[in-house]
């Protein structure tokens, strides 16, 4: 649908251009158009782009009282309305500017498709529609990895509109997508409003679920959905949430997998290794607790004395008691831990150590993690060794299914 034409009294690249827009036509921001133009060689070519910018002023008014005048018809004034359009393909590629009362069209169809480059996309995901109801697609291998791997969205902040539009095109990817090794992982910061993604939205409109409709969409929640949330201060079994059910699963760590995966890593930030050994005292005391965790019996952590380490607190206490005894001169036991560091760099780790637990709390002692018995079998994940005590034919860590 032809909506105006290219107009001359500004200066055109092959960049943008400005739209002069035909009575009875509606331009708007966002908007897709196009120019078609013909060459002096007779090759006709094709000006895609959004609209930027749209303006309406009067034509023959001078002062700013011109328009109080113009409306009472004591002057001949024209109205004005213009939009500027940068353009954002060019079909085929001669890059010269339109020319001044080129007819310029809605983009529909295939016009949009190739305005917006969708006609080059092997995978399509729905984001959203135009103001003018338009279906917007964008470039799944922009998403997955292929040919990029991030997503910017852009909002207001403090009322969730950013985040409901990286749900929604979560929901949109895992709906159109056909690979079933896509899993979705939200890090929830919105508190108790995320427990309910498997839940119908009962606020959804009719308008909310014809729009979803013509994204190809259903209005359905989330599928085979899994809540990982802190467990509760006085039993590390129990999700710490209002909801309370079998999708909902406490997550932590006991200090033996503390162990044997190197979590203490990830209490110290990058050190430049020019001016500190810390970053060589991390790495060997993960080692020392990975060897420690494979030589202590299941489910437990013991030190070389055969003590348990069942907090962190347990652990500075190791580190504090292997400093005092090489103040004292005694040096076996910081030798075990520390190896040839200075006390200086020891002390510098265990400073890191206590900082680095104030962030991390949620290291539960393996002492309470004790596997419930059903019929005088253990209900056992074969991995993590343990089930939530409201749900014992699930595993608290991963909701794997027992096996007994």
């Amino acid at each position: 649908m032809r909506v105006g034409i290219v107009l001359g009294t500004t200066p055109i690249t092959p960049l943008e251009f400005w739209v002069g827009v035909e009575k009875d036509h509606l331009v708007q921001l966002d908007d897709v158009l196009y120019a078609e133009t013909q060459l002096a060689n007779g090759q006709k070519v094709k000006f895609y782009g959004v609209v930027q910018e749209v303006q309406k002023f009067l034509e023959g008014a001078q002062w700013v009282y011109d328009a109080h005048l113009a409306i009472q018809g004591v002057i001949p004034v024209n109205v004005a309305y213009i939009a500027k359009v940068a353009i954002t393909r060019v079909e085929p590629e001669f890059f010269v500017p339109p020319s001044p009362g080129d007819p310029v069209y809605f983009a529909e169809g295939e016009e949009l498709e190739k305005a917006l480059y969708y006609d080059q996309m092997k995978v399509k995901i729905p984001a959203g529609l135009t103001r003018s109801g338009q279906v917007v697609y964008i470039n799944y291998h922009f998403l997955d990895g292929t040919e990029g791997a991030h997503v910017s969205i852009s909002g207001m902040s403090g009322v969730a509109t950013k985040t409901s539009y990286a749900l929604f095109l979560l929901y949109s990817i895992l709906n159109k997508v056909q690979d079933q090794r896509i899993r979705g992982l939200i890090f929830n910061v919105k508190g108790k409003d995320l427990l309910w993604l498997d839940k119908k939205n009962k606020n959804l409109s009719p308008e909310d679920e014809k729009a979803l409709k013509k994204l190809g969409l259903k209005a359905e929640p989330f599928r085979e959905v899994k809540f990982y949330v802190p467990p509760y201060e006085g039993n590390p079994l129990v999700p710490d949430a209002e909801r309370q059910d079998e999708k909902v699963v406490p997550f932590f760590w006991s200090m033996r997998e503390f162990a044997e995966e190197g979590l203490i890593r990830f209490m110290f930030v990058e050190e430049d290794e020019s001016k500190s050994q810390v970053p060589y005292l991390v790495e060997r005391v993960a080692n020392k607790l990975y060897y420690l965790a494979k030589n202590s019996p299941e489910g437990r952590l013991l030190d070389d004395q055969a003590r348990d380490i069942e907090f962190l607190e347990d652990l500075e206490e190791r580190f504090s008691e292997a400093i005092e005894q090489a103040e004292g001169k005694e040096k076996s036991l910081f030798k075990e831990w520390f190896g040839d560091a200075s006390l200086q760099t020891a002390r510098a780790f265990l400073t890191q150590v206590l900082k680095g637990k104030q962030a991390h709390k949620k290291v539960h002692p393996t002492k309470h993690i004790k596997p419930y018995k059903l019929g005088g079998k253990q209900a056992l994940c074969n991995r993590h060794k343990r089930t939530t005590s409201h749900s014992p034919d699930v595993c608290g860590r991963c909701g794997a299914k027992k096996a007994l």
